[in-house]
């Protein structure tokens, strides 16, 4: 298991990209590859992002999940205020 500390930084922006293979996570920031391990607890359904401290506002923005199961629904939105965010929550599957 691979597993690299870092210190996240106040109004900056990151590309964060994972990698999700059977049991295996790969998680990269900025393509550095941060960590990389095996785990069996999920081994197949949803895929979504979020930030787990309750004060923290994150802000996501171009999320893409691709695979050979995944359909391809062409479900972008181009940001109009805050119409995005509210089509966003309409797209949810």
């Amino acid at each position: 298991m691979l597993c690299k500390p870092f210190e996240w930084k106040l109004n900056k922006w990151y590309q964060l990209k994972v990698e999700a293979k059977e049991s295996r996570f790969k998680f990269y920031l900025d393509d550095e590859l941060m960590i990389d391990y095996k785990d069996k607890t999920h081994p197949t359904s949803m895929v979504g992002v979020g930030s787990a401290v309750h004060t923290t506002t994150a802000h996501f923005d171009d999320f893409v999940v691709t695979g050979d199961d995944i359909p391809d629904l062409t479900l972008s939105v181009s940001p109009q205020s805050k119409l995005a965010v509210i089509w966003a929550k309409e797209k949810r599957f």
